[in-house]
């Protein structure tokens, strides 16, 4: 299990009522943000490109800016991606700093 650090987003228009999650600063639209720690599972292996963006290969083989596909569903951290017609979403733990 890997730790992240990312940005817990609260008051986001069109998603009051939920926590909206990023990673690498905050939503330009939320009320507040606070910083949280996020577990990813062991099946993800995480690494930096040379412009120092961190980098998510993720287990059906592609390789993805983790920026793009951290989001939330149901106010709760989640992994998404689409590979070969297929959608896939991991849910992830989080917790305070």
């Amino acid at each position: 299990m890997k730790t992240i650090m990312a940005i817990a987003n609260y008051g986001v228009l069109a998603h009051e009522k939920e926590t909206v999650y990023t990673f690498g600063g905050n939503h330009h639209h939320a009320d507040f943000s606070e910083e949280v720690k996020i577990d990813i599972p062991d099946e993800f292996r995480l690494s930096r490109n040379h412009l120092e963006e961190y980098l998510i290969d993720v287990p059906t083989g592609e390789t993805f800016l983790l920026s793009e596909i951290l989001g939330f569903k149901g106010g709760c951290p989640v992994i998404h991606w689409q590979s070969r017609n297929e959608y896939h979403t991991v849910p992830l733990e989080s917790r305070e700093v």
